[in-house]
């Protein structure tokens, strides 16, 4: 029989990755949705169903929860630790301790310290963030006053070609497919740091078989990269000719986000496969295949 995992919110861009990686390495994945369609999947609103196949399982995964966007206000906060507080209910009922949360490098966005480490005091600059320092301060609680093996996992911008249309990456990509200029707005100066979903998913099954470990880990590609660096990046694999467009942009984000990710290669072992570009390389492979 093979092991068993219970994914919460495992229908999205992460969702099936996870669900990719588990299978590949002989893991049984079953999907917890409010919409469940399919054989492997389960209804969210089946509480005692869900806490009879949990005690099935050897672990579970977080995923569900509103992301980042402009219209983020309390209403989706409340939300996302709504989900958060159900799922341990959950699993508190089931009396499953292995489990991994999906959380943000959003949780540090407003300090100055830079490059941010797990032990850093999380200093959220928006609600979104703010909602995953709740739900860590919570479940790191949790692991402290119930002997659960709780972990969160701060990720990194994470990149892959199944991502929402209308964010900058997919947008430079897609763009940089076509041929076209991309647009910069302003110089391109802020730095990000980049996470590829097949090394998320990774991370999340890393993460599970480390049943008795517990607490927070941060992932993501060493080191980091400005969105100018970034554009001429993505235009060098896609082999786009098109010159940068710069708009001159007066606010400008010239914000730098990074995180240290040594804690999770020294405890488990675990580090990125993929490099940015050999990241790209396969995207663009796969929309060529595609005929994208």
């Amino acid at each position: 029989m093979h092991p068993k995992v219970m994914i919460f919110g495992g229908t999205g861009f992460l969702g099936g990755a996870l669900q990719e990686c588990l299978e590949a390495d002989g893991f049984e994945a079953v999907v917890v949705s409010r919409t469940p369609q399919g054989p492997k999947m389960r209804s969210l609103f089946d509480e005692e169903a869900l806490v009879a196949e949990l005690k099935e399982c050897m672990g579970a995964v977080h995923l569900s929860g509103v992301r980042f966007g402009a219209a983020f206000s309390q209403k989706e906060l409340l939300a996302n630790l709504d989900l958060v507080v159900k799922t341990v209910a959950l699993l508190c009922a089931a009396k499953v301790s292995n489990a991994v949360f999906a959380s943000s490098i959003g949780v540090y966005q407003g300090s100055s310290r830079c490059p941010y480490c797990e032990k850093d005091v999380a200093t959220p600059k928006n609600l979104y963030g703010l909602s995953k320092k709740m739900a860590d301060d919570y479940l790191m609680h949790l692991n402290q006053t119930q002997g659960t093996c709780f972990k969160s996992l701060r990720l990194a911008q994470v990149l892959g070609e199944n991502e929402r249309k209308g964010y900058l990456l997919n947008t430079f990509m897609e763009t940089a497919q076509q041929q076209q200029p991309l647009t910069l707005y302003g110089e391109g100066v802020g730095e990000r740091q980049y996470l590829y979903v097949k090394d998320a998913a990774l991370a999340f099954k890393t993460a599970l078989e480390h049943p008795k470990d517990q607490g927070i880990y941060n992932v993501g590609m060493p080191g980091r990269i400005s969105i100018r660096a970034l554009a001429d990046t993505i235009n060098r694999v896609f082999e786009n000719p098109a010159p940068l467009q710069k708009i001159p942009y007066p606010m400008e984000d010239a914000s730098v986000c990074e995180m240290q990710v040594e804690k999770i290669h020294r405890d488990w072992g675990f580090s990125p496969r993929y490099s940015l570009e050999e990241a790209l390389g396969e995207i663009r492979a796969h929309w060529a295949a595609k005929g994208a």
